[in-house]
């Protein structure tokens, strides 16, 4: 049977909880640097999908360019004059 003073026992139970404190704080460091890499490779992963998506765009339009340049040329054409008319009319809203 242990004898231990009032003030024994709150320091026992203060060494205990500190102990605690400290596992959940390196718990929590281990799960943050998890995620954080997590994050990392989910980035990374996608930028290489959306780079090599954009070299396939890149490679489709220029063929259509190529194979269709009156149709290229009209379409430039037509979206250059939508973005103006957009633009006019977003000016004048103001």
């Amino acid at each position: 049977m242990s004898h231990d003073t009032p003030a024994e026992k709150v320091t026992h139970l203060a060494n205990e909880a500190g102990q605690a404190l400290e596992h959940a704080m390196h718990s929590s460091r281990l799960l943050a640097r998890e995620a954080i890499n997590g994050v990392g490779h989910a980035v990374h992963d996608g930028t290489g999908q959306l780079q090599h998506e954009m070299q396939h765009l890149s490679h489709v339009s220029s063929r259509y360019i190529r194979d269709e340049p009156v149709k290229s040329v009209l379409i430039a054409a037509a979206c250059g004059a939508g973005l103006v008319l957009l633009l006019g009319l977003l000016g004048r809203s103001r």
